[in-house]
């Protein structure tokens, strides 16, 4: 019975290992650098405002709660993300692409720790 049980299990092993071993490639007909931008609050409706801690949406008449993301298809993957919690410098996220690496940065109640 237990070998009846690490057959399968074996078998996933090296099913897991050969995919590791397969490189990853981008499918896009037109390879370039990707930036996305879209809000928090589009993104998940659920998302509100927390003045006591100046979490805001919109000041002045502009979104507050912008997430920014890119990847560049013309460089390998490496398979990975990166989750950037502070300000947007694009600069940045152009480096971190550079290297095979998608980048996000997400927008989150953080003015607490002020």
């Amino acid at each position: 019975m237990k070998r009846l049980l690490f057959l399968p299990l074996l078998l996933c092993v090296l099913t897991a290992l050969r995919a590791a071993d397969v490189p990853l490639k981008f499918n896009d007909p037109t390879p370039k650098r990707y930036e996305l931008k879209a809000r928090a609050s589009v993104i998940d409706p659920r998302v509100q405002a927390h003045p006591e801690i100046n979490f805001l949406l919109e000041k002045d008449g502009k979104p507050q709660d912008n997430e920014d993301a890119s990847v560049d298809t013309r460089v390998a993957p490496q398979g990975k993300l990166v989750i950037w919690l502070m300000g947007y410098s694009a600069p940045l996220f152009e480096r971190v692409n550079s290297y095979g690496l998608h980048i996000l940065r997400v927008h989150y109640a953080n003015g607490w720790v002020r």
